[in-house]
């Protein structure tokens, strides 16, 4: 009766380690895809945020790399905005600016397609309260501002996100 008691015991404890361990909860990053809807037509950005995993009401750096398949021309501005779990914009926690700023050595606009580009968008915070239990993504837009209207042309959307 021991031996079964021990081996049952072994083999539960056996289970719930094959189960805990896909889920890796140190190792949370947040990964970044195509937006979804229409938006899922525009070029794909690289995105890497930091710190990651985000932090309830602290700023954050996201870093915005390519190249692209398309221009990035002067006067571009990007947007970061974190959204529910069914895609619907978060009021208030929407961050722009101008992508080609001058003041950014990193990148100097036109950016031609097919050109390795990268910069980092600072000022950004996440939210923190009840607002922090309702962001699920993170999407950042590049959008050219010469034309009238705007034109989205480059995005990436954050899978589902944790602030911690």
């Amino acid at each position: 009766m021991k031996q079964n008691f021990i081996f049952t015991f072994a083999l539960l404890a056996t289970l719930l380690m094959v189960n805990v361990a896909p889920y890796q909860l140190d190792k949370r990053t947040i990964k970044f895809g195509k937006c979804p809807g229409k938006d899922g037509k525009l070029a794909l950005l690289d995105v890497t945020v930091s710190p990651d995993p985000l932090e309830k009401g602290k700023d954050f750096n996201v870093t915005v790399s390519g190249p692209l398949t398309v221009d990035i021309p002067e006067n571009s501005m990007d947007w970061i905005r974190f959204f529910d779990k069914d895609y619907n914009p978060i009021h208030f926690f929407n961050f722009y600016g101008d992508f080609c700023y001058e003041q950014r050595h990193d990148i100097k606009c036109p950016v031609k397609a097919g050109t390795k580009f990268s910069t980092v968008l600072t000022g950004v915070f996440a939210p923190d309260g009840d607002v922090a239990a309702t962001a699920a993504h993170l999407r950042v837009l590049i959008q050219d501002t010469n034309p009238e209207p705007d034109v989205d042309i480059a995005c990436a959307m954050s899978e589902k996100i944790v602030l911690v």
